[in-house]
């Protein structure tokens, strides 16, 4: 979606709560909607199927997938949404089994219900004070399918996607390496190893400690950032260690490097 925003972000909320014959599709969405039916049955189709829903269920519309939801004739719901978006949604609902495919949570409790209340009553972007509490009140209602509708076991390339996001993260931390990655997701450090050597044909150690190298090749544009302040800020605790390690991987110190970057800039 063109100009998608990175951080989770609220668009809107509110409930439907007459009775009337209201129906929405076919039709996209460019963002994603829950919608929790309060009362009544209702219909949802999505991805070839049809899906009938009644109080407590509530559905999933993904940004981009061709839907249509409709109430029941003889007993119309009411129900409740929330419109959301961002990088993170996406990644948040990856790790949530309402899918496409399967775009329809079962009852659980009557938390949910209560979570959803809240949310559409606190929705409001008047003020930031407000915006944030609203988008404190998306975080623990997505919290809540997160833990109650988890998806299924991470396959090996999805946890080498969020291994190499952590990474890319978390530069400046001089404790990141191979074991910190082992721990931090829970993987033997063997499988990682094995993992970065498979997919990047390098180690994890060797891999942090190139990204590290460019970020600091590009902090050295930066005429108000002393030599020291960029190893920090590249996850070097030594400056001299740093600057020989910068030497080794591009035959400049990083002095000369920033010399030769101001006659490039002066052509």
């Amino acid at each position: 979606m063109i100009g998608q925003p990175l951080s989770l972000t609220m668009y809107d909320a509110g409930r439907m709560d007459y009775q009337g014959p209201f129906q929405w599709g076919p039709g996209i969405r460019d963002i994603y909607i829950i919608h929790y039916v309060v009362s009544g049955c209702g219909y949802f189709e999505c991805a070839g199927k049809t899906f009938r829903l009644s109080a407590g269920q509530s559905f999933l519309i993904v940004p981009g997938v061709l839907v249509q939801y409709y109430p029941d004739t003889e007993n119309p719901w009411k129900y409740i949404w929330v419109n959301f978006s961002g990088m993170e949604a996406r990644q948040l609902m990856e790790n949530c089994s309402l899918s496409e495919k399967k775009p329809v949570a079962e009852t659980i409790s009557d938390e949910l219900r209560q979570l959803f209340l809240l949310t559409v009553s606190q929705y409001d972007t008047s003020t930031p004070a407000s915006l944030c509490r609203s988008s404190g009140q998306l975080r623990l209602l997505l919290a809540y399918y997160l833990e109650h509708y988890p998806a299924g076991k991470s396959s090996g390339s999805e946890n080498f996607d969020r291994i190499l996001e952590y990474i890319q993260n978390n530069l400046q931390k001089t404790e990141l390496n191979i074991n910190l990655l082992a721990s931090r997701f829970n993987i033997n450090r063997v499988s990682v190893y094995r993992w970065f050597k498979r997919e990047l044909g390098t180690g994890p150690n060797e891999y942090i400690l190139r990204l590290r190298i460019q970020k600091a090749a590009g902090l050295l544009e930066r005429e108000d950032l002393s030599v020291k302040s960029i190893a920090f800020s590249s996850g070097f605790s030594d400056p001299l260690y740093f600057s020989r390690v910068f030497r080794q991987h591009t035959g400049l110190s990083p002095t000369g490097y920033r010399e030769m970057l101001r006659q490039k800039n002066l052509l």
